[in-house]
C-alpha cells in the first residue's frame, strides 16, 4: 500500500539532487511541458541516474474533476504525441528523459 505517488531514485542520484527519502519532487519530461509531483523513495535497487514510478495516481478524496490526477499522475508529464515509434506507431511513454527537482514547501 502506498500513501502517495512515489519516485524511486538511487541514493547517489538523490544526494546530487539534494533529495532525501520522503521529499516531494517535481518531475518534468520536457522543458516546456507539464510536471508531476511525486514522493521520493530512495533505493539501492535503482541504477544511478535512473528514476522510476508507477502510473495512474489520483486521490479520490480531493476536490475537482481530476481528483489530483493532473498534479500527481506521471501521465500528466509524459508527452503523448509525436515523434511516434516507427514500428508500433505509438508515442514514447517509457524510458523518457526527465528532470527531477525537489519541491519547495509551499508547492506541496
Amino acid at each position: 500500500m502506498q500513501d502517495a505517488p512515489e519516485l524511486r531514485i538511487n541514493p547517489r542520484t538523490a544526494e546530487r539532487l539534494n533529495v532525501g527519502e520522503g521529499d516531494w519532487v517535481w518531475v518534468r519530461t520536457r522543458e516546456d511541458g507539464d510536471r508531476t509531483l511525486l514522493k521520493a523513495w530512495v533505493s539501492e535497487e535503482m541504477p544511478e541516474d535512473v528514476v522510476a514510478t508507477g502510473m495512474g495516481w489520483w486521490f479520490p478524496e480531493m476536490a475537482g474533476s481530476d481528483r489530483g490526477a493532473l498534479t500527481f499522475n506521471i501521465d500528466a508529464a509524459i508527452p503523448y504525441g509525436p515523434p511516434w515509434d516507427p514500428i508500433s506507431g505509438s508515442p514514447e511513454a517509457r524510458n523518457t528523459a526527465c528532470k527531477v527537482v525537489r519541491a519547495k514547501p509551499g508547492e506541496i
